[in-house]
C-alpha cells in the first residue's frame, strides 16, 4: 500500500511542479485543471488504498490515521 501512496504522490507532485516552472518562465498548458483531476483521482485511490489495506498486519492505529487522513484531504 506504501508503494501506491508513494508513486502516486510523487507522480501527482512532478506534474505540478512542471506545471508552475512552466508557467514562471511563460509557458502555459491548454488544460491546466486536469492536474485538478490527478489530485482528486489521488485522493480517491489513496482513500481506498487505505481502507482497503486494514487486512495487513498492521497496528490498527496506523490503518485508522491513513483512512483520516485521506478522508480529511477531501
Amino acid at each position: 500500500v506504501h508503494i501506491v501512496f508513494t508513486a502516486m504522490n510523487c507522480c501527482v507532485h512532478v506534474l505540478m511542479y512542471t506545471y508552475y516552472a512552466a508557467a514562471a518562465v511563460g509557458w502555459f498548458f491548454p488544460f491546466p485543471q486536469v492536474l485538478t483531476v490527478l489530485q482528486i483521482l489521488q485522493m480517491v485511490i489513496g482513500s481506498v488504498a487505505a481502507y482497503a489495506s486494514g487486512v495487513c498486519p498492521e497496528q490498527i492505529w496506523m490503518w485508522r490515521a491513513g483512512v483520516a487522513m485521506y478522508a480529511s484531504y477531501f
